[in-house]
Order: structure tokens, then C-alpha cells, then sequence
């Protein structure tokens, strides 16, 4: 199992238990809060994990979205894509208002 199938695996697992084990999310206000779940528990293991990349992350975090989020009549290529645009979007928020370093101020 590859570094980024493993840390999916395990933040789908810790995810579950934020989100009671719910597979989808209803409605905006609750993918804007599955996204930044997502992000931080991906920061707070890549704190642990010093090997894994920006891209591998955004890799997970979009993967690890997509399995939750379902946009009707909407392709799954195309869901990727507006998921892994508003993971940009929130990241560069972040880097620009906390700091490159938001995952160990923000998640804690």
C-alpha cells in the first residue's frame, strides 16, 4: 500500500468518526466543514509524516472528499476538479492569513 493509500485509509477512519459515519454530506455549510476536517487531519498526520508532499496531500484531501460529497447529474471527474478548487481556495486563505504553518495553530 502506497504512502497516500495508507494515509486516505487512515483519515477516512478518523473522519468516520467526526461525521458518524455519515457517506454523504447534505448540503454547502456541511462540505465547507467536511473540507476543513479533511485538511487538518491531513496536516496534523503530515506533521507526523515528514516524507509526504503538498501534492500527495491534496491527492487525499480531494480523494477523501469525494468519497463524501455528491453532486447530482455532476460527473465524478468534475467533482474532483470544483473539490480540489475549493481546497486551493481554502489553503491559500489560510497560508495568507495564519501562515504556511495554520495546520499546527488551526487544528489544535
Amino acid at each position: 500500500m502506497s504512502l497516500v493509500d495508507e494515509m486516505k485509509a487512515g483519515i477516512l477512519v478518523d473522519l468516520d468518526a467526526l461525521w458518524s459515519s455519515a457517506s454523504e454530506v447534505g448540503d454547502v455549510h456541511q462540505a465547507i466543514k467536511l473540507i476543513g476536517d479533511v485538511v487538518l487531519l491531513i496536516e496534523n498526520r503530515a506533521l507526523e509524516l515528514k516524507e509526504i508532499t503538498g501534492k500527495q496531500k491534496k491527492e487525499i484531501a480531494v480523494k477523501v472528499i469525494n468519497a463524501y460529497v455528491n453532486i447530482p447529474v455532476c460527473p465524478e471527474w468534475l467533482e474532483a476538479k470544483a473539490i480540489s478548487y475549493a481546497i486551493d481556495t481554502a489553503v491559500d486563505i489560510l497560508n495568507r492569513y495564519v501562515g504556511k504553518l495554520w495546520g499546527s495553530v488551526v487544528g489544535k
